[in-house]
C-alpha cells in the first residue's frame, strides 16, 4: 500500500522538451504577454476606428479590450510567480486558466450549435490542446515548487537558480 510520500500526482512532468520546468513556464509565460500584447494593441486599434467609423460598435470592442488587459494581468501573475518562485501566484494562473478554457470550450460548443464558424472550430481545436499541455507544465512547476518548499526551513528563502560570487577567483 503506498503512502502520501511514495503517491506521485496525475499528469505531472518532470521536463518540458528538453527544458526545465521552470524554463519551459517562463517560455510559456512570455508567449502569453506577447499575444496579450498584440491582442491589447489591436483591439486599441479597432476602438480608434470605431469612434470615427459607426459600423463598428464601440462597446463590443471597449469589452474585448478590457477582457484583453485582465488576461495580461493574470499572465503577470504567472511572471510574477515564476520570477519570485511564489507557487500561489501560478496556481492562481492556472484555476484562472481553467476557467477560461472551459468557457471557451463551452462558448465553442454553443456556437457550433447556433451556426457554424468553421474558423473558429478549428482555431478552437488547435489552441485547447495546447492550451491542455500548456496547463500540465505548468501545475507540474507549481508543484515541484511545493515540494521544495515542504523540504526548505522555515525562514530560508534561498532560490535553486541562484548563482555563488564566491566561485569566481
Amino acid at each position: 500500500m503506498e503512502t502520501d510520500t511514495q503517491r506521485r500526482p496525475r499528469l505531472m512532468v518532470t521536463r518540458c522538451f528538453c527544458l526545465t520546468l521552470r524554463q519551459g513556464v517562463i517560455i510559456i509565460a512570455a508567449l502569453e504577454l506577447i499575444t496579450f500584447i498584440s491582442l491589447i494593441t489591436y483591439n486599441g486599434t479597432m476602438l480608434a476606428r470605431a469612434v470615427h467609423r459607426s459600423f463598428l460598435d464601440p462597446l463590443v470592442i471597449i469589452h474585448d479590450l478590457l477582457e484583453t488587459i485582465i488576461h495580461f494581468g493574470v499572465a503577470m501573475l504567472l511572471v510574477i510567480g515564476v520570477w519570485r518562485e511564489r507557487r500561489h501566484l501560478v496556481y492562481a494562473w492556472i484555476y484562472t486558466r481553467l476557467v477560461v478554457l472551459g468557457t471557451d470550450v463551452f462558448t465553442m460548443l454553443i456556437a457550433s450549435a447556433i451556426h457554424i464558424n468553421w474558423p473558429y472550430v478549428v482555431f478552437a481545436l488547435i489552441l485547447i490542446p495546447i492550451y491542455i499541455c500548456f496547463l500540465i507544465v505548468i501545475r507540474s512547476y507549481a508543484l515541484e515548487l511545493k515540494a521544495r518548499d515542504k523540504l526548505e526551513p522555515v525562514g530560508e528563502t534561498t532560490s535553486h537558480h541562484d548563482v555563488s560570487q564566491n566561485d569566481v577567483t
